[in-house]
């Protein structure tokens, strides 16, 4: 068993590093976390919600859909993380000149896996929750029609809504005016 300790490195360092390689890291307080590959229902899960996302926000005209290419900070933990969907109302304000980090997010939609599903839920959450324009925040389950979901109310508390659990449900956002036909997220996704 190996007892060394990870190695640290400067927020500096990893934006070097990253912007390099063909290989995404998330960073998390100096620490390095792989970001392993994605299943067939996960990439078709992401596709679905992209498309459906993407053509309701031609109806709200500051609404700006980007994918898991898109880098999101959360300063107060010194971390960088790539969600799987990202909302951003507004302009996109990026942390410096190469215009790789987002720091705006409104709502952030994560895929859960096996691997990555206790981090979505407790670290990530933490940290998208210090980011003052961060509204809105959907679990995506890979092995059942289900949507989880959580928002700031409007004295800044993070409200638990009920899942969304079916293929004949619709989700409704809490933020904005858009919906999430479960029966359309999950197409072509085979649940094991």
């Amino acid at each position: 068993m190996d007892t060394t300790a990870p190695q640290l490195i400067s927020q500096n360092q990893y934006l070097l590093q990253e912007r390099q390689s063909a290989e995404r890291k998330e960073y998390e307080n100096g620490t390095l976390i792989d970001m392993g590959g994605a299943s067939l229902a996960h990439v078709r899960i992401v596709r679905n919600l992209l498309t459906s996302l993407w053509v309701q926000s031609q109806q709200i005209s500051d609404l700006e859909i980007l994918s898991n290419d898109m880098r999101v900070h959360a300063p107060l933990v010194q971390s960088y993380f790539y969600p799987d969907v990202i909302g951003v109302l507004g302009e996109p304000i990026m942390l410096d000149e190469q215009f790789d980090n987002l720091t705006n997010p409104s709502f952030i939609i994560e895929v859960l896996s096996e691997g990555t599903e206790t981090r979505d839920r407790v670290r990530k959450f933490e940290a998208y929750r210090s980011i003052p324009s961060f509204q809105e925040y959907l679990l995506i389950s890979q092995k059942e029609a289900k949507i989880e979901s959580f928002y700031k109310n409007e004295i800044g508390d993070w409200v638990i809504r009920e899942p969304n659990i079916g293929l004949e449900t619709d989700f409704q956002f809490q933020k904005l005016n858009l919906t999430l036909a479960l029966a359309q997220i999950y197409e072509q996704v085979q649940f094991s």
